[in-house]
């Protein structure tokens, strides 16, 4: 598995395991592709949920998410503890004690298993990952949604941007995102 480190930023020994930043890499995918990985480790990209399972499963991990807005304003969430579940769970997201600047938007998804377009593990009655065109850790769908559709700011219409509620809301897309987590 290669994996991208960040060794610069709030102390270094990251592995980043999302980002966004152009659109150039497509996020509505199936299961398989999901549990794999998919895109460039120096664009956009997703790292895998089997890769997410095996490191997490290791050892405990804090979760760090880096929010940009088209206007360069930056926020970020942090969760001292983070792990995803197994593949016969579903891929369940494990969440623990929020801090930064951001607002909570991913208490909702603790918990969660994730959903695809082909794999609807949802809590809601419709498809969540179709109707907001991102594979994600959707419950009743969601109040963040990093996987979304790549979008450039405002946008009308239903919640399918790159968005996080609490920051700058549901219908507005941002312009770069970054997951990582790091060993406890």
């Amino acid at each position: 598995m290669q994996v991208y480190c960040d060794m610069e930023n709030d102390g270094g020994g990251w592995t980043v395991f999302q980002r966004r930043m152009d659109g150039s890499q497509d996020f509505l995918l199936g299961w398989q592709q999901c549990a794999a990985g998919f895109g460039n480790l120096t664009g956009e990209f997703w790292l895998g949920n089997r890769n997410l399972n095996f490191l997490t499963g290791l050892r405990p991990h804090e979760l760090k998410i880096t929010l940009m807005d088209w206007e360069g304003q930056t926020r970020y969430a942090h969760y001292d503890a983070f792990s995803v579940g197994a593949e016969a769970d579903k891929f369940p997201l494990t969440l623990g004690d929020y801090s930064g600047d951001a607002g909570d938007s991913m208490a909702h998804n603790n918990g969660r298993r994730f959903s695809t377009v082909d794999q609807d593990n949802d809590h809601h009655s419709g498809d969540c990952a179709s109707a907001l065109i991102g594979a994600w850790w959707h419950g009743y769908c969601t109040r963040a949604n990093l996987n979304g559709l790549y979008l450039r700011g405002s946008y009308s219409g239903n919640w399918r941007g790159v968005f996080w509620k609490h920051w700058r809301g549901r219908r507005y897309s941002l312009r770069h995102t970054e997951m990582k987590m790091r060993r406890l």
